[in-house]
């Protein structure tokens, strides 16, 4: 089944820094967005600011998890992004999913290697509800993709939303 979540974003700032307006490569004023989930629906109304959402059960409620991260490059930096990392059926699902996306998190930004094999296992046992959803199962090793670790990118934020289906 396809659900539709509608929303609103702005952005704001990402200027050329005053006084580089004629360099080649100029630096940028960080910028920020806004964004904000509005409606869940099953009709799909508007083509901007919507977002296709499968699910596998017809519910009442769902919760939005977003995880929200800064990214850029030598240049600037945008913070506020966003990604839907999941439209969970139960608040448990989706509470378990943010506690190991910090978790997760901390351990990244460390001084210990992501893929130091003790901290990877100890993951494992702590999460082993959450831990394929990223790293895929054991026979099959693809995983979700973690757009906010990267060598610009920072976790900001894991949010929950809670989504009255219309409609």
């Amino acid at each position: 089944m396809e659900l539709y979540l509608e929303y609103t974003e702005n952005s704001y700032g990402g200027e050329i820094c005053a006084g580089q307006e004629n360099y080649a490569y100029p630096d940028h004023e960080d910028a920020h967005i806004d964004w904000k989930p509005t409606k869940l629906t099953t009709k799909k109304k508007q083509t901007y600011n919507v977002e296709t959402i499968q699910v596998e059960k017809e519910l009442d409620t769902y919760y939005l998890v977003v995880v929200r991260y800064s990214s850029g490059n030598t240049f600037g930096s945008t913070s506020g992004n966003w990604y839907i990392l999941e439209l969970s059926e139960s608040y448990e699902r989706a509470s378990r999913l943010k506690e190991y996306i910090e978790y997760d998190d901390k351990i990244c930004m460390s001084n210990e290697s992501r893929w130091n094999k003790s901290l990877k296992d100890e993951r494992e046992e702590l999460y082993p509800d959450i831990y394929g959803f990223f790293y895929g199962e054991k026979d099959n090793r693809s995983g979700t993709y973690k757009v906010w670790q990267g060598y610009f990118e920072r976790l900001e934020d894991v949010e929950i939303h809670k989504m009255e289906v219309w409609k």
